[in-house]
């Protein structure tokens, strides 16, 4: 199957990171979910890559806290700050994006 191409990684890779990408997954997250399903390290560095030209990790964080922030309107900025913090962390954004966009709220 694999000769005649029905089974490819590469393929499956693109198009998962591409699928979760457009569900504001972030890198790490994607990453530790295709070593669960058996991708090979080398395939998904090749194609989170291939990706990242087009991808800016810091806007989309800045989307998810902005719209996170609206909906904690009520509550006390340092605990929302806390909470957006562990949102971002779990969708798989790296520590650095998240701390660097909520230094600006």
């Amino acid at each position: 199957m694999r000769e005649k191409k029905f089974i490819d990684d590469n393929v499956f890779a693109r198009a998962w990171i591409r699928q979760r990408l457009a569900k504001f997954i972030g890198p790490r997250r994607l990453i530790y979910e295709l070593k669960l399903k058996g991708i090979e390290k080398q395939v998904i560095e090749n194609n989170l890559r291939e990706i990242k030209e087009s991808y800016s990790e810091s806007d989309t964080v800045r989307e998810l806290a902005v719209n996170k922030f609206n909906r904690l309107k009520n509550v006390d900025p340092q605990i929302a700050k806390r909470r957006i913090y562990g949102y971002l962390l779990r969708r798989g954004f790296s520590p650095d994006a998240v701390i660097d966009t909520l230094d600006q709220f």
